[in-house]
């Protein structure tokens, strides 16, 4: 846990972050679940890092050695992001994912100004709901998303 940093993605981390994307049980949570093709990531990837609107950050250790992804969609006109997180297999399941989510909001409000935070989730994916949870985010609504039953949970920063 100590030596787990949040830093801001760059264009290195590009391999890292397709391999973790590509992932069987990423792949299976995401509303996307097909894989990734190399060119279509380093296109998304660009895009990604030049908007304004998105704030992208590695999780690494002390070694730079990463091991996930946190990233926030930002709607300025009502000061909302999405959060977006992906672990890689080396840690998960080993309920570091609330503290990743609470560091990544303590990073985000200081670049940002923003109000309130929503996760969407799947519902078969009660692993990252326990972690929303643990954060203290509240359950706002079930939604179809993508024609997947999810939820939306919440919290305000």
């Amino acid at each position: 846990k100590k030596n787990l940093i949040l830093r801001k993605v760059d264009f290195e981390d590009a391999l890292e972050i397709f391999n973790l994307s590509n992932d069987d049980i990423v792949r299976k949570n995401s509303f996307n679940p097909r894989k990734i093709e190399w060119g279509n990531h380093l296109i998304w990837l660009k895009k990604k890092l030049k908007d304004e609107n998105s704030i992208y950050f590695a999780v690494v250790d002390d070694l730079n050695r990463f091991y996930g992804q946190v990233s926030f969609d930002i709607n300025i006109k009502n000061d909302e992001a999405r959060i977006n997180i992906s672990l890689g297999e080396k840690i998960r399941g080993l309920g570091l994912s609330s503290f990743i989510i609470d560091k990544s909001l303590d990073k985000l409000i200081k670049i940002k100004s923003i109000k309130l935070i929503n996760a969407y989730i799947k519902d078969d994916n009660i692993p990252s709901i326990k972690s929303f949870k643990k954060s203290n985010f509240i359950f706002l609504k079930n939604q179809i998303i993508k024609g997947n039953k999810s939820k939306v949970y919440t919290k305000e920063v």
